[in-house]
């Protein structure tokens, strides 16, 4: 679980969090040479949410891995400030320094958005959400995504049973559809497709399968176990590319263990990679 009700006393979370508010303090510093352009007033937000975060963690196995990302995002935005700190620069200079610290800090942003996500559908309890139609979710996740699965050189191949009703919020099944699809896309090579497809399975029909499927590398067989866990990527080189922080798919296993549901994956090395998703129908 990402985080729980309970503050943690763990020193190696405060200690980060100490070099978190370095940086802040250093970014407060600059302000007056950057003059009043309200870069202060835009971060702060995400430092706050951040520490929020960090401070709900309840192991220190858990703190360590969303501290370490929370660190590699907040010094990526800290080199973009020192260059600028080295000399002064021309007005120009400036504000180019600032749109890319601007830049840098959706990355900041966007994680701790991911982080919350994953975090809300951890907790969610109350009563079960209304019935939704799991394969218009994914076939408007396909269409959304065409475009860009068009850019990577990729084609999405789908196949949608219509009225295959699930409880699941709406939020979870477009998160859900959505990050299975992009994942596979990310994942595929220029000139092959994605096969997406949902529909009823099982004994009696009881059952929602939504099925992903890529042709990309594959995962070996000693890293399946861990494409679940938080900020897990089995190759850092292609998260740079795409943007990736290793929640994706802990993102999905949540909203489906939420729902009673059950996510897997087989993958073959240089063949492939199938990810199931199997819920109870409504």
């Amino acid at each position: 679980m990402l985080y729980s009700g309970q503050h943690s006393t763990d020193r190696s979370a405060e200690r980060r969090w100490d070099e978190i508010a370095q940086t802040q303090g250093m970014l407060q510093e600059r302000q007056c040479a950057f003059g009043n352009c309200g870069l202060w007033q835009t971060l702060s937000p995400q430092w706050s949410a951040a520490y929020g975060l960090l401070l709900k963690q309840n192991t220190s196995s858990e703190v360590m891995p969303a501290a370490h990302e929370l660190k590699t995002a907040v010094a990526v935005v800290r080199s973009t400030v020192q260059v600028l700190g080295i000399r002064l620069r021309s007005a120009e200079e400036y504000q180019s320094g600032l749109d890319q610290v601007l830049a840098d800090n959706e990355g900041v942003e966007e994680l701790v958005s991911r982080m919350l996500t994953l975090a809300r559908f951890e907790e969610r309890s109350g009563s079960p959400p209304e019935p939704i139609d799991l394969s218009q979710h994914l076939e408007a996740a396909a269409e959304k995504l065409g475009k860009y699965a068009e850019t990577k050189g990729v084609q999405i191949r789908s196949s949608f049973e219509q009225g295959v009703p699930v409880r699941l919020p709406p939020e979870g099944a477009q998160i859900l559809s959505s990050n299975l699809i992009l994942n596979a896309i990310q994942h595929s090579p220029k000139g092959s497709e994605v096969i997406v497809s949902v529909r009823p399975r099982g004994i009696g029909h009881r059952q929602a399968w939504l099925v992903v499927q890529g042709f990309g590398s594959g995962i070996a067989p000693e890293n399946l176990s861990k494409i679940f866990d938080c900020f897990y990527r089995e190759d850092p080189s292609r998260s740079r590319e795409t943007g990736g922080f290793g929640l994706g798919l802990a993102i999905c296993k949540s909203i489906v263990e939420a729902a009673g549901g059950e996510i897997r994956v087989q993958s073959v090395l240089d063949q492939g990679t199938v990810v199931t998703v199997s819920l109870r129908l409504s």
